[in-house]
């Protein structure tokens, strides 16, 4: 698969914090539309995005709202939501290769 489209195939996931705190439904849509794919900075430098293969499903508000990892921060949103942006990346790659994309 490449990164296009791996990248919609997470936008199609729901938000991984609505599905681990909420009961959110964890099935796919099927148009791209169910989150942002938020690039991890864990590890990629100071201004540098994360793999594209290490993308995490998140909605608005857990990505860029006030709850979400960038109006939080990383550590402020991991102590808070109590998972890793690499636990939640790991997530998100496994419920990509559930979905049988090719």
């Amino acid at each position: 698969m490449g990164k296009r489209e791996y990248i919609t195939a997470v936008k199609r996931l729901p938000c991984e914090i609505c599905v681990m705190h909420f009961g959110g439904d964890a099935e796919p849509w099927s148009e791209p539309c169910a989150s942002d794919a938020h690039h991890p900075r864990t590890g990629a430098g100071a201004a540098r995005r994360g793999s594209d293969s290490d993308v995490i499903a998140l909605c608005k508000e857990h990505h860029q709202g006030s709850s979400g990892i960038h109006g939080l921060g990383r550590k402020a949103f991991e102590r808070r939501w109590g998972v890793t942006e690499a636990e939640l990346s790991a997530s998100t790659r496994r419920r990509v290769n559930e979905m049988g994309v090719e």
